[in-house]
């Protein structure tokens, strides 16, 4: 019996660290966690030795920090949009609902303390603007994702701050680093269209404004494909940093997923297919720093 018991808890403590990992989305943590450390290694120290970089304890710090910064901006956001969520993706959410909102708001405040404590010891720089960071996570959270174009700007923004901070850390901007960061935040504004377009039902029940809701369905897809072409521009554009060889291949098979991704819209109206290529395209976007 006690055996018995022991299992029990055994098995329900692992769903809870299971749930509370789909919480946070581990997978998007760890590629932000990627992306970051291959920034450091090729956009803010491409002529200094790898291991070199990986040397210096702040780095890690910050990178840790800035990751536990994205958890709980995960966790609040999940908090102020369960309702929603449990309309447009039940299946997804029936993990995440078994853990309490007491426990969210626990490990939310722990998360940002810990983050916290670790980026002042970074430095104060570091600090100041991850602690700004973490407040504009909980305003979108809380009232700016409900407004159209600040919600999809807002959402973009966020997810190419951790590289601003980064450059922070590093105390070094470059116009390569500058506009592939740009080139990532149209790519994300797409996908955020995209998923409102997608979620439409959850806005429209909960009298969410959103681009869709407020303009169409037809006015936001036309968004979404002027959103693909203005990146296509930008990837050509960027192209004269990487004209030849792996890097121009990557760059072309970047604007080879985005016109595959307005055939779904435009023709097909697949808008799920669609955001699973911007997804590939930033997973792609990710993998392909150490070409730039």
């Amino acid at each position: 019996m006690g055996l018995g018991l022991r299992s029990r808890r055994t098995r329900y403590i692992i769903y809870k660290i299971w749930a509370l990992l789909s919480l946070v989305r581990w997978y998007s943590i760890l590629l932000i966690a990627l992306a970051l450390y291959l920034s450091a290694f090729y956009l803010f120290n491409s002529n200094v030795p790898k291991l070199e970089v990986l040397m210096r304890p702040g780095l890690h710090g910050q990178i840790i920090a800035l990751c536990l910064f994205i958890m709980s901006g995960f966790i609040i956001n999940a908090f102020y949009d369960l309702e929603k969520d449990m309309i447009n993706r039940p299946n997804k959410t029936y993990i995440e609902k078994h853990i309490s909102r007491s426990f969210s708001l626990n490990c939310y405040f722990a998360f940002n303390t810990i983050a916290g404590v670790i980026s002042l010891l970074v430095s104060w720089k570091v600090f100041l603007i991850n602690v700004l960071f973490s407040v504009v996570l909980w305003a979108y959270s809380h009232k700016i994702q409900h407004k159209r174009f600040f919600g999809e700007m807002g959402a973009a923004l966020l997810t190419v701050a951790p590289f601003i901070s980064l450059a922070v850390f590093y105390n070094n901007v470059t116009w390569k680093m500058l506009e592939f960061v740009a080139l990532i935040f149209i790519v994300l504004i797409e996908r955020e269209v995209l998923k409102k377009i997608i979620g439409v039902k959850g806005d429209f029940v909960l009298g969410n404004r959103s681009i869709p809701i407020e303009y169409g369905e037809r006015k936001a897809s036309i968004a979404v494909i002027l959103l693909s072409l203005t990146s296509i521009a930008q990837i050509f554009f960027f192209l004269r940093f990487v004209n030849s060889g792996m890097p121009a291949i990557s760059a072309y098979l970047m604007i080879f997923l985005q016109a595959a991704a307005i055939l779904a819209v435009y023709w097909k109206k697949d808008y799920k297919n669609a955001d699973r290529l911007m997804k590939a395209i930033i997973i792609w976007m990710v993998l392909s720093i150490p070409f730039i």
